[in-house]
C-alpha cells in the first residue's frame, strides 16, 4: 500500500534542473571515483530466483559507493527536497558514482516499483561529464508513450519517481560519469 504522503510527493514526469552542480563540483565527484578506483566493481542487477540470487546482464559500468553521511551532495539534496518535491520527509541515501566507457550502458529498468512498501521514492541522477567527453550514452525516460531525453549538460540533474522506466544508451566513444542517489521516506527505509 502506498503511504498517503507519497501520493502528494510523487511526480509523474521527470524534473530536470540545469547547472545544479558546478563544473568544479562535477570534477570533485569524478575525482572521488578516481580515488576509489581500486574499490570499483562492475554494476550488475541482482534478481531473486527460487531462494538464490542470479545476475542479469543489463548494465555495463564500473561503480563506487559513498555513504550518505560522508558526502556533501546528500546534504544539499536533503536541504532542497522540501522545496522541489513538496516533502520534508525525504532523505538521500548512499551515493553511487558510475563510469561508463565505450560499449557501456544500462538497459530499460526501474529502480523500484509503484506500490511497494519498501524502496526508494525518487531517483536523482546527476550528469558529471561534459557532454563533449563522450558520444552516445543518452539518459532517457518513458513519459507515457513518449521517450524523453535528459539534458546532457554538465551539472544537470534529473529527479524522477524511482518506478519510472529509464535507460542509458550505449556509449559509442569517450567516458561518461554520473552520480545517482535515491530519496527515501522514513517509512520506505531503515535509514534516518
Amino acid at each position: 500500500m502506498i503511504n498517503e504522503r507519497w501520493q502528494v510527493t510523487v511526480r509523474s514526469r521527470p524534473l530536470f534542473l540545469s547547472a545544479w552542480l558546478s563544473k568544479e563540483e562535477c570534477v570533485d565527484l569524478t575525482g572521488e571515483w578516481a580515488a576509489r578506483q581500486s574499490e570499483a566493481h562492475p554494476a550488475a542487477i541482482s534478481i531473486p530466483f527460487f531462494g538464490s540470487v542470479i545476475f542479469k546482464p543489463g548494465r555495463n559500468a564500473q561503480i563506487v559507493w559513498l555513504e550518505s553521511s560522508a558526502n556533501w551532495l546528500s546534504e544539499r539534496v536533503n536541504s532542497i527536497a522540501p522545496t522541489i518535491l513538496s516533502s520534508s520527509d525525504l532523505r538521500a541515501g548512499d551515493l553511487q558514482i558510475a563510469r561508463y566507457v565505450s560499449g557501456g550502458g544500462h538497459f530499460w529498468h526501474q529502480d523500484t516499483s509503484f506500490g511497494v512498501t519498501r524502496g526508494p521514492v525518487f531517483s536523482v541522477i546527476c550528469q558529471l561529464s561534459d557532454e563533449r567527453d563522450y558520444e552516445g550514452g543518452d539518459l532517457v525516460f518513458l513519459d507515457g508513450l513518449s521517450v524523453v531525453r535528459a539534458p546532457r549538460g554538465q551539472g544537470s540533474v534529473c529527479v524522477v519517481p524511482s518506478a519510472a522506466w529509464h535507460r542509458v544508451h550505449p556509449i559509442r566513444s569517450g567516458v561518461r560519469f554520473s552520480a545517482t542517489f535515491w530519496l527515501w521516506t522514513s517509512e520506505s527505509s531503515a535509514i534516518g
